[in-house]
């Protein structure tokens, strides 16, 4: 990645976090309703705001995205981004690799249509798949996939247990699974729990990980959102199916 790039990435990654920390400290009030409207677009981008909060994603993202995709190593010949919001990883994991099929699945139907049209041309022959959808109900097969990235969506499922299943399901036995999320303390300085989510603890859900039966289950700091100790699991589906 461009070193200018990196920077733009991490600049507005610091302002978007920023914002909504500074929102977050209102409890009541315009500002309180202001932060309560920015985590829901965050987390499901709808309506005219859409498209400018993709870009703001686009660039927050990007150094978490480069940092997650490096990690990946070889991600095989299909890899899955759950939550892509305004598809920087998916486009930089095309870049990186030339025969790479890419899916995607958001929430939100207007980063869907946003994406249809950014992919047009890889859609068209093939290289990447996006649909509507949540992470405890992927909609692909059975070991579709060789690896799996999400990045800043833990805090928005509605049943862990499920959304670990489902990752598991549509990987192939050993497949890569890559979760990338901010501290608990950032979350909670985000005031994500003061509007519904329940906060995350990297070490506890990775703990989850191992229990649903993935392996080699690791932690890790990432070196380009270190100041707000983002988090990188990196972890490998079941290479045995429980029965």
């Amino acid at each position: 990645m461009r070193p200018r790039r990196l920077l733009l990435g991490v600049v507005a990654a610091a302002a978007l976090f920023a914002l909504v920390g500074a929102l977050a400290r209102w409890r009541g009030g315009p500002r309180a309703r202001i932060h309560r409207a920015a985590v829901a677009q965050a987390s499901c981008p709808t309506g005219r705001l859409a498209g400018p909060v993709a870009r703001l994603l686009n660039r927050a993202n990007r150094g978490m995205a480069a940092e997650t995709l490096d990690a990946v190593g070889d991600p095989g010949d299909r890899l899955l981004d759950v939550g892509f919001g305004g598809g920087a990883l998916m486009r930089l994991a095309l870049e990186r690799h030339s025969r790479l099929r890419v899916a995607g699945l958001e929430p939100s139907p207007e980063m869907v249509s946003r994406a249809q049209r950014e992919f047009a041309d890889e859609i068209a022959v093939g290289r990447v798949d996006v649909r509507a959808g949540a992470i405890e109900d992927i909609p692909w097969a059975d070991g579709a996939f060789s690896t799996l990235v999400t990045m800043n969506t833990p805090y928005f499922w509605r049943d862990r247990g499920r959304a670990l299943a489902e990752i598991s399901r549509v990987l192939g036995p050993g497949g890569k699974v890559l979760i990338a999320l901010p501290s608990e303390e950032m979350q909670r300085r985000l005031g994500l729990d003061a509007v519904g989510h329940e906060l995350v603890d990297p070490d506890e859900l990775a703990e989850s990980m191992r229990a649903a039966g993935f392996e080699r289950v690791e932690t890790a700091t990432m070196a380009v959102e270190r100041r707000r100790g983002a988090v990188l699991i990196t972890a490998r589906a079941p290479y045995t199916r429980r029965g």
